[in-house]
């Protein structure tokens, strides 16, 4: 441990200005964190300078984190942005399938009752006391079950978190089940031939209760954002490879939003898991980007004073 102090300041006499990454850290390898569910596996960015944005990748049920990376591939994209990237396993229920315990649609089918919400907020306590998490830019992008998941993380704990994606997840239907503290940006992106979790809204066999339609999910996140009910609809692109011309559709609802923005990409001919092209990994990206630098802004920090986050540290 005590080579980096000699060695930095051997470079620091030499006139050289490196940034070293603390000890047991390589920058551009991966560190392995535990929470109380076993070991993550968190890639760490090539240079750069702790503490670094962190993106949390939540899989599907019936998924696994290694399975869903296969898949999506976030990792390099978030890595290549200078963020730190984990990638965590669900508890298994008794079937023997993986799960969140997200919302009462989805996806805790045994009623096990485990607090994911909590060990997650663990997680990244740990990924923080390991490398150092910038408090401002933490972000989850979830799959399905994982996208409820991430929306009940930003429920619980909005005080912490700049940014949610959800690829064909869902928010609570009854907007009064959560209450976030404050502001969170949210992207919904969907698909309008997911027949799994339904572009409309559904309820799923087993679950507790129905979970709403992606635009409702979209306009419930703006109206806890204090944004004015009403979105601008921005160019289209071709984010899903297999289907034709600029198949997503972009919506944003900007007007009125404190410190955050509330966006819904709707696939058109979508599937429940899209063949995702790196067009739309980049944009994901810029989102998240573009949330952590919001934070910064309509009062959120001013000087010295974090008003985002009272406790930086205590995740």
């Amino acid at each position: 441990d005590c080579m980096y102090p000699r060695l930095r300041n051997a470079l620091l006499a030499a006139g050289l200005a490196v940034t070293l990454p603390p000890p047991g850290v390589l920058f551009g390898g991966t560190i392995v964190v535990d929470a109380g569910r076993g070991n993550v596996t968190v890639r760490v960015p090539d240079g750069g300078t702790p503490p670094f944005p962190l993106v949390v990748f939540l899989h599907g049920y019936n998924s696994n984190a290694a399975e869903s990376e296969t898949f999506f591939a976030f990792g390099a994209k978030a890595e290549a942005a200078g963020m730190l990237y984990a990638t965590p396993n669900g508890n298994q229920d008794q079937l023997g399938l993986r799960f969140w315990n997200a919302t009462d649609a989805c996806c805790d089918f045994f009623h096990s009752g485990v607090d994911d919400s909590t060990y997650l907020a663990n997680l990244v306590a740990a990924i923080d006391n390991t490398v150092g998490v910038d408090p401002h830019r933490l972000f989850f992008v979830g799959h399905s079950n994982g996208g409820f998941m991430s929306y009940r993380f930003a429920c619980d704990h909005a005080d912490k978190i700049a940014a949610v994606v959800s690829l064909a997840g869902a928010t609570f239907d009854d907007s009064a089940d959560c209450t976030p503290l404050r502001p969170v940006s949210t992207l919904q992106i969907h698909g309008t031939s997911d027949t799994v979790i339904q572009f409309g809204g559904g309820t799923l066999p087993g679950a507790d209760g129905p979970y709403p339609a992606a635009a409702d999910t979209a306009a419930t996140w703006a109206a806890y954002n204090g944004c004015e009910n009403s979105t601008v609809a921005l160019d289209p692109f071709s984010g899903v490879d297999g289907l034709p011309g600029d198949e997503t559709g972009v919506e944003r609802y900007a007007l009125g939003c404190s410190g955050a923005v509330t966006e819904l990409w709707t696939v058109d001919g979508g599937p429940h898991s899209p063949a995702i092209n790196d067009t739309l990994r980049d944009r994901v990206i810029a989102f998240l980007v573009d949330a952590g630098n919001r934070v910064f802004t309509d009062g959120f920090e001013t000087g010295s004073t974090f008003a985002w986050s009272s406790s930086v540290g205590e995740l």
